[in-house]
Protein backbone atom coordinates (compact mmCIF):
# COMPACT_ATOMS: atom_id res chain seq x y z
CA UNK A 1 0.00 0.00 0.00
CA UNK A 2 1.56 3.44 -1.08
CA UNK A 3 2.34 6.29 1.39
CA UNK A 4 0.11 8.50 -0.25
CA UNK A 5 -3.01 6.12 0.25
CA UNK A 6 -2.03 5.36 3.81
CA UNK A 7 -2.19 9.33 4.50
CA UNK A 8 -5.55 9.89 2.72
CA UNK A 9 -7.16 6.69 4.65
CA UNK A 10 -5.89 8.62 7.76
CA UNK A 11 -7.56 11.36 6.93
CA UNK A 12 -10.99 9.83 6.30
CA UNK A 13 -10.74 8.58 9.86
CA UNK A 14 -8.81 4.68 9.36
CA UNK A 15 -5.54 4.35 11.26
CA UNK A 16 -3.15 1.40 10.14
CA UNK A 17 -2.78 -1.78 12.95
CA UNK A 18 0.80 -2.41 13.22
CA UNK A 19 -0.61 -6.02 11.28
CA UNK A 20 -0.61 -5.26 7.34
CA UNK A 21 -4.18 -5.12 6.23
CA UNK A 22 -6.04 -4.11 8.75
CA UNK A 23 -7.37 -0.39 10.13
CA UNK A 24 -9.33 0.85 13.12
CA UNK A 25 -11.78 3.30 13.45
CA UNK A 26 -12.72 6.11 16.37
CA UNK A 27 -16.20 6.90 16.42
CA UNK A 28 -16.84 10.27 18.35
CA UNK A 29 -19.34 10.60 21.24
CA UNK A 30 -21.02 13.90 22.72
CA UNK A 31 -18.56 14.62 25.28
CA UNK A 32 -19.01 10.84 26.23
CA UNK A 33 -22.76 10.32 25.57
CA UNK A 34 -24.17 8.28 22.48
CA UNK A 35 -27.79 6.98 22.07
CA UNK A 36 -28.96 3.77 22.42
CA UNK A 37 -29.44 3.68 18.98
CA UNK A 38 -25.70 4.97 18.14
CA UNK A 39 -24.44 1.89 20.32
CA UNK A 40 -26.44 -0.12 18.32
CA UNK A 41 -25.10 0.51 15.09
CA UNK A 42 -21.66 0.66 16.63
CA UNK A 43 -22.16 -3.06 17.86
CA UNK A 44 -23.17 -4.00 14.16
CA UNK A 45 -19.91 -2.23 12.77
CA UNK A 46 -18.09 -4.03 15.28
CA UNK A 47 -19.19 -7.53 14.53
CA UNK A 48 -19.35 -7.30 11.18
CA UNK A 49 -16.72 -5.62 10.00
CA UNK A 50 -14.27 -6.42 13.58
CA UNK A 51 -13.69 -8.72 15.84
CA UNK A 52 -16.90 -8.27 17.64
CA UNK A 53 -15.73 -5.58 20.39
CA UNK A 54 -14.61 -2.27 21.26
CA UNK A 55 -12.72 -0.08 23.41
CA UNK A 56 -12.77 3.46 25.07
CA UNK A 57 -10.15 5.76 24.40
CA UNK A 58 -9.27 8.74 26.88
CA UNK A 59 -11.17 11.33 24.57
CA UNK A 60 -14.67 9.54 25.07
CA UNK A 61 -14.27 7.85 21.31
CA UNK A 62 -15.49 4.32 20.48
CA UNK A 63 -12.34 2.57 18.90
CA UNK A 64 -13.27 -0.93 16.99
CA UNK A 65 -9.88 -2.13 15.47
CA UNK A 66 -9.51 -5.22 13.15
CA UNK A 67 -11.02 -3.59 10.20
CA UNK A 68 -9.95 -5.12 7.07
CA UNK A 69 -8.78 -3.00 3.66
CA UNK A 70 -10.98 -4.01 1.58
CA UNK A 71 -14.20 -3.11 3.73
CA UNK A 72 -13.49 0.23 4.27
CA UNK A 73 -15.49 1.37 1.13
CA UNK A 74 -18.54 -0.54 2.95
CA UNK A 75 -17.81 0.95 6.39
CA UNK A 76 -17.91 4.29 5.03
CA UNK A 77 -21.46 3.65 3.82
CA UNK A 78 -23.09 2.21 7.20
CA UNK A 79 -20.96 5.20 9.17
CA UNK A 80 -22.99 7.66 6.72
CA UNK A 81 -26.03 5.71 6.97
CA UNK A 82 -26.22 5.65 10.53
CA UNK A 83 -25.17 9.46 10.51
CA UNK A 84 -22.20 8.99 12.87
CA UNK A 85 -19.02 10.84 13.09
CA UNK A 86 -15.21 8.98 12.71
CA UNK A 87 -12.47 11.14 14.26
CA UNK A 88 -9.67 11.80 11.46
CA UNK A 89 -6.18 12.49 11.49
CA UNK A 90 -5.04 15.90 11.18
CA UNK A 91 -4.32 19.20 12.78
CA UNK A 92 -7.66 20.22 14.79
CA UNK A 93 -9.67 19.98 17.77
CA UNK A 94 -9.88 16.75 19.14
CA UNK A 95 -13.04 15.46 20.80
CA UNK A 96 -13.74 17.34 23.93
CA UNK A 97 -13.44 15.54 27.07
CA UNK A 98 -16.24 16.53 30.03
CA UNK A 99 -17.32 15.29 32.81
CA UNK A 100 -21.19 14.81 33.40
CA UNK A 101 -21.70 18.27 34.70
CA UNK A 102 -25.43 18.87 35.46
CA UNK A 103 -26.70 15.65 36.11
CA UNK A 104 -24.25 15.01 38.84
CA UNK A 105 -25.07 16.35 42.32
CA UNK A 106 -21.62 18.45 42.64
CA UNK A 107 -22.33 20.11 39.02
CA UNK A 108 -22.02 23.84 38.91
CA UNK A 109 -22.16 23.73 35.11
CA UNK A 110 -23.58 21.58 32.47
CA UNK A 111 -20.08 20.86 31.32
CA UNK A 112 -21.58 18.37 28.63
CA UNK A 113 -23.99 20.58 26.61
CA UNK A 114 -20.74 23.19 26.79
CA UNK A 115 -18.79 20.99 25.44
CA UNK A 116 -20.85 20.08 22.30
CA UNK A 117 -21.34 23.41 21.77
CA UNK A 118 -17.62 24.46 21.87
CA UNK A 119 -17.24 21.03 19.34
CA UNK A 120 -19.78 21.73 16.94
CA UNK A 121 -18.37 25.11 16.86
CA UNK A 122 -14.73 24.39 16.00
CA UNK A 123 -14.23 21.19 14.97
CA UNK A 124 -13.89 22.13 11.46
CA UNK A 125 -11.14 25.05 12.56
CA UNK A 126 -7.65 24.24 11.39
CA UNK A 127 -4.73 24.29 13.61
CA UNK A 128 -1.27 24.07 13.56
CA UNK A 129 -1.18 20.65 15.57
CA UNK A 130 -4.19 18.93 17.78
CA UNK A 131 -5.62 21.37 20.68
CA UNK A 132 -7.56 19.59 23.66
CA UNK A 133 -10.19 21.07 25.78
CA UNK A 134 -11.04 19.16 28.91
CA UNK A 135 -14.34 20.86 30.80
CA UNK A 136 -15.33 19.65 34.53
CA UNK A 137 -18.91 20.85 36.30
CA UNK A 138 -17.35 21.26 39.77
CA UNK A 139 -13.53 22.52 41.27
CA UNK A 140 -13.27 18.32 42.24
CA UNK A 141 -11.93 18.51 38.98
CA UNK A 142 -12.22 14.64 38.35
CA UNK A 143 -10.70 14.66 35.03
CA UNK A 144 -7.61 16.89 36.06
CA UNK A 145 -7.95 19.19 33.38
CA UNK A 146 -5.18 21.18 33.80
CA UNK A 147 -3.50 18.95 31.69
CA UNK A 148 -5.15 19.86 28.72
CA UNK A 149 -4.56 22.98 26.20
CA UNK A 150 -7.52 24.50 27.36
CA UNK A 151 -9.16 23.59 31.01
CA UNK A 152 -12.74 24.56 32.00
CA UNK A 153 -13.40 23.88 35.87
CA UNK A 154 -17.14 25.40 37.12
CA UNK A 155 -16.92 27.83 40.10
CA UNK A 156 -19.82 28.90 42.64
CA UNK A 157 -18.38 31.83 44.86
CA UNK A 158 -19.56 32.19 48.10
CA UNK A 159 -20.68 35.55 49.74
CA UNK A 160 -20.81 36.10 53.98
CA UNK A 161 -24.69 38.25 54.75
CA UNK A 162 -23.59 39.82 58.00
CA UNK A 163 -26.03 39.41 60.68
CA UNK A 164 -27.78 36.29 59.05
CA UNK A 165 -25.58 33.62 60.83
CA UNK A 166 -26.61 31.47 63.31
CA UNK A 167 -24.05 29.80 64.65
CA UNK A 168 -25.44 26.40 63.23
CA UNK A 169 -22.25 25.15 62.04
CA UNK A 170 -23.67 24.01 58.82
CA UNK A 171 -21.51 25.78 56.39
CA UNK A 172 -18.56 24.37 58.55
CA UNK A 173 -19.52 20.86 58.04
CA UNK A 174 -20.48 21.04 54.01
CA UNK A 175 -16.89 22.06 53.67
CA UNK A 176 -14.72 19.56 52.36
CA UNK A 177 -11.23 22.18 52.66
CA UNK A 178 -11.92 23.50 56.46
CA UNK A 179 -12.19 26.89 54.50
CA UNK A 180 -15.04 28.36 57.33
CA UNK A 181 -14.66 29.56 60.71
CA UNK A 182 -17.24 31.24 62.55
CA UNK A 183 -16.38 34.23 65.03
CA UNK A 184 -18.36 36.58 66.16
CA UNK A 185 -21.39 35.35 64.12
CA UNK A 186 -20.00 35.65 61.51
CA UNK A 187 -18.64 33.36 59.18
CA UNK A 188 -15.23 33.66 57.89
CA UNK A 189 -13.96 32.03 54.57
CA UNK A 190 -10.43 31.43 53.74
CA UNK A 191 -10.08 32.27 50.14
CA UNK A 192 -6.51 30.16 49.92
CA UNK A 193 -8.56 27.03 51.28
CA UNK A 194 -12.00 28.07 49.95
CA UNK A 195 -12.26 26.33 45.87
CA UNK A 196 -15.48 27.61 45.03
CA UNK A 197 -17.70 24.51 45.18
CA UNK A 198 -20.44 26.35 46.58
CA UNK A 199 -21.48 23.69 49.37
CA UNK A 200 -21.65 26.17 51.99
CA UNK A 201 -24.32 28.13 50.01
CA UNK A 202 -26.33 24.55 49.72
CA UNK A 203 -25.70 24.15 53.53
CA UNK A 204 -26.64 27.29 54.96
CA UNK A 205 -30.19 27.53 55.74
CA UNK A 206 -30.52 31.07 57.02
CA UNK A 207 -28.88 33.16 54.30
CA UNK A 208 -25.40 33.61 55.81
CA UNK A 209 -23.66 32.50 52.96
CA UNK A 210 -25.05 33.26 49.62
CA UNK A 211 -24.31 32.68 45.80
CA UNK A 212 -22.05 36.05 45.23
CA UNK A 213 -20.44 34.48 41.25
CA UNK A 214 -21.17 31.77 39.13
CA UNK A 215 -18.78 30.54 36.43
CA UNK A 216 -15.84 29.28 35.38
CA UNK A 217 -11.90 29.05 36.09
CA UNK A 218 -10.27 28.60 32.98
CA UNK A 219 -6.56 27.00 32.60
CA UNK A 220 -4.27 27.54 29.78
CA UNK A 221 -1.05 25.07 29.18
CA UNK A 222 -1.50 24.50 32.33
CA UNK A 223 -1.44 27.75 34.02
CA UNK A 224 -3.96 28.92 36.17
CA UNK A 225 -5.51 32.37 34.58
CA UNK A 226 -6.09 35.31 36.61
CA UNK A 227 -6.67 38.74 36.07
CA UNK A 228 -8.26 41.59 37.91
CA UNK A 229 -12.31 41.55 38.29
CA UNK A 230 -14.01 44.62 38.51
CA UNK A 231 -12.91 45.51 42.12
CA UNK A 232 -9.42 45.22 40.94
CA UNK A 233 -8.99 42.17 43.21
CA UNK A 234 -6.96 39.09 41.42
CA UNK A 235 -9.82 36.76 40.56
CA UNK A 236 -10.31 33.73 38.19
CA UNK A 237 -13.60 33.19 37.72
CA UNK A 238 -15.19 34.25 34.46
CA UNK A 239 -18.62 34.17 32.60
CA UNK A 240 -19.10 31.65 29.85
CA UNK A 241 -19.31 34.23 27.13
CA UNK A 242 -15.91 35.26 28.43
CA UNK A 243 -14.47 32.33 28.29
CA UNK A 244 -15.75 31.03 25.21
CA UNK A 245 -13.96 34.65 23.66
CA UNK A 246 -11.51 33.75 25.78
CA UNK A 247 -11.07 30.30 23.90
CA UNK A 248 -11.83 31.60 20.55
CA UNK A 249 -8.83 34.49 21.14
CA UNK A 250 -6.53 31.25 22.17
CA UNK A 251 -7.00 29.35 19.28
CA UNK A 252 -6.36 32.33 16.76
CA UNK A 253 -3.12 32.64 18.44
CA UNK A 254 -2.20 28.91 18.09
CA UNK A 255 -3.20 29.38 15.10
CA UNK A 256 -1.26 32.77 13.83
CA UNK A 257 2.04 31.25 16.37
CA UNK A 258 1.95 27.88 16.23
CA UNK A 259 4.39 25.67 13.82
CA UNK A 260 2.95 23.18 11.75
CA UNK A 261 2.34 19.77 13.64
CA UNK A 262 3.82 21.98 17.36
CA UNK A 263 1.68 21.11 20.32
CA UNK A 264 -0.09 24.02 21.92
CA UNK A 265 2.03 23.40 25.53
CA UNK A 266 5.04 23.26 22.88
CA UNK A 267 4.44 26.49 21.61
CA UNK A 268 3.57 28.20 24.55
CA UNK A 269 7.50 26.97 26.29
CA UNK A 270 9.07 28.00 23.08
CA UNK A 271 7.57 31.73 23.10
CA UNK A 272 7.32 31.88 26.70
CA UNK A 273 4.12 31.25 28.59
CA UNK A 274 3.25 34.31 30.20
CA UNK A 275 4.17 36.56 27.14
CA UNK A 276 1.25 34.31 25.18
CA UNK A 277 -1.49 34.93 27.82
CA UNK A 278 -0.19 38.28 27.65
CA UNK A 279 -0.90 38.61 23.96
CA UNK A 280 -4.27 36.49 24.42
CA UNK A 281 -5.63 38.75 26.98
CA UNK A 282 -5.01 41.81 24.85
CA UNK A 283 -6.50 40.39 22.14
CA UNK A 284 -9.73 39.99 24.00
CA UNK A 285 -9.91 43.07 25.75
CA UNK A 286 -10.44 44.71 22.80
CA UNK A 287 -13.29 42.79 21.58
CA UNK A 288 -15.37 42.10 24.93
CA UNK A 289 -17.17 45.21 26.68
CA UNK A 290 -18.59 43.75 30.22
CA UNK A 291 -15.89 41.17 31.20
CA UNK A 292 -12.95 41.44 33.43
CA UNK A 293 -11.09 42.23 31.34
CA UNK A 294 -10.16 46.01 31.66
Amino acid sequence: MEKDEIRKLRSEGFTPLKTKGYFRIRIISKAGKMTAEDMKYICYISEKYGKGYMSFTTRLCVEIPWIKYEDIDSIKADINKFNLLLLKSGQNLRPVVTCKGAICGNGIIDAEDIGNKIFDKYKDYKLPGRFKIGIVGCPNNCLQVQSEDFGIVGQRVPKVIEGKCRNCGLCIKNCRKNAISIENSKPIIDNLKCINCGKCIEGCKFGGIVEKDIGVSIYLGGKLIELQNREGVASSIFSLEEMELFLKHTMDFYNKYGKTKEKFKVMLSRLGTERCIESIVKMTRRNISKSYFF
